[in-house]
């Protein structure tokens, strides 16, 4: 159903993160992700798997991920990136008791900002 690929993102400190990731088939078809529940997790590295490890995680249940399941898509949404976040990242979705692993490890990049917010 999906062929995982790989999807480097890049935020900026202090400015909110939203990133529409859309899954179509071979066919350019979507992908309805209709009844699907995502998780994402960013961590220093792929190969950390412990609790400690996680930087950042954001689920469908805590509204870090939002799935428009007739759109295939799926919306990441970070609130207040900061630099510790820099590392890599998956996202698995879930539907039913099946497991899908769209997005391989790929980089999560947070840059500094010079302008200071108010």
């Amino acid at each position: 159903m999906f062929k995982p690929v790989k999807v480097p993102l890049k935020a900026y400190e202090g400015v909110t993160f939203e990133k529409a990731l859309r899954f179509r088939d071979s066919h350019n078809n979507i992908i309805p992700l209709t009844g699907f529940t995502a998780r994402l997790e960013v961590r220093l590295s792929a190969d950390d798997n412990t609790e400690e490890g996680v930087l950042l995680a954001l689920t469908t249940e805590n509204g870090g991920l939002i799935v428009n399941g007739e759109l295939g898509k799926l919306t990441i949404l970070v609130d207040n990136p900061i630099l510790g976040y820099n590392g890599v990242y998956d996202i698995f979705l879930y539907r039913n008791s099946n497991t899908y692993y769209p997005i391989l490890p790929s980089p999560f990049k947070v840059a500094s900002t010079v302008t200071v917010t108010p």
